[in-house]
């Protein structure tokens, strides 16, 4: 790890991406809509907004994290490969909202902290608990 702060060289957005298919899984499977791709050497996501395009139920947001699936030597070679899968990172509540003329959809975002670091070929992933129809943006930059 560097000892100097990595500042974004090419400031991102991402999307907007559509997703509606019901995933209640937690595991990584069912329906996960990629949102973000990390690029060499590193793309820092700063947040991802989520906005639903009608009425909700209360439910859940899901983010998601897919590797690689290489392990590389110390020279930078591949040591071997096995297939990626969805990991679970972070979960963002759904309030249930009747939306209309008078009434704002539901909006919700992710922010971490210090961003989310996303490796060359890392993918970012979003699914609704619910089958409701959200479209999700991703804001960072490429170090």
């Amino acid at each position: 790890m560097s000892v100097q702060p990595a500042y974004a060289a090419a400031p991102i957005g991402y999307g907007p991406v559509n997703f509606a298919t019901a995933n209640t899984n937690r595991d990584g499977t069912g329906a996960i809509a990629q949102v973000a791709v990390g690029r060499s050497p590193g793309t820092r996501i700063e947040r991802v907004r989520i906005h639903a395009a009608g009425t909700t139920t209360a439910g859940m947001i899901r983010f998601y994290k897919k590797s690689t699936g290489l392990t590389r030597n110390a020279d930078g070679t591949i040591a071997s490969y096995s297939a990626p899968t969805w990991r679970l990172i972070y979960e963002l509540a759904v309030a249930a909202i009747t939306a209309s003329g008078t009434v704002a959809a539901f909006d919700g975002e992710w922010a971490p902290t210090d961003g989310h670091m996303l490796a060359d070929g890392e993918q970012l992933g979003v699914s609704t608990n619910n089958a409701e129809t959200f479209n999700a943006e991703a804001w960072g930059g490429h170090l």
